[in-house]
């Protein structure tokens, strides 16, 4: 749900801080390959660190994202506050459905 918020708003957020509009488009597809980047790797980023910690960093990422598009002052740093958020959200979704299953399922018939 926050996501839909964000990804609704977003746009009328940055042309209110004067972002050019060309650069709406970049803003808004480089969370979602940030994403679907992350989706890839976040299974096996959570067996090397564990799920708890990859959802912690997950968290941490996003916090540090939404301040970094608060204090941001230029179309680079937005992109790069929209890219880290998009990797945060990425390990943080994933995360949360491996761990929930990873803590239902037999230690043998993990990975089945």
């Amino acid at each position: 749900m926050v996501n839909l918020a964000v990804l609704t708003l977003l746009p009328f957020l940055l042309l209110r801080r004067v972002v050019p509009p060309e650069f709406l488009g970049l803003l808004v597809g480089v969370y979602g390959y940030a994403g679907v980047m992350m989706d890839l790797l976040a299974g096996v980023l959570s067996d090397w660190f564990a799920p708890e910690r990859l959802a912690i960093a997950g968290s941490v990422g996003v916090m540090l994202a939404v301040v970094l598009l608060d204090v941001s002052g230029s179309v680079p740093f937005l992109v790069g506050a929209r890219l880290l958020h998009g990797i945060a959200m990425g390990s943080y979704n994933r995360t949360r459905a491996f761990s929930s299953r990873a803590g239902t399922s037999d230690l043998r018939r993990r990975g089945q």
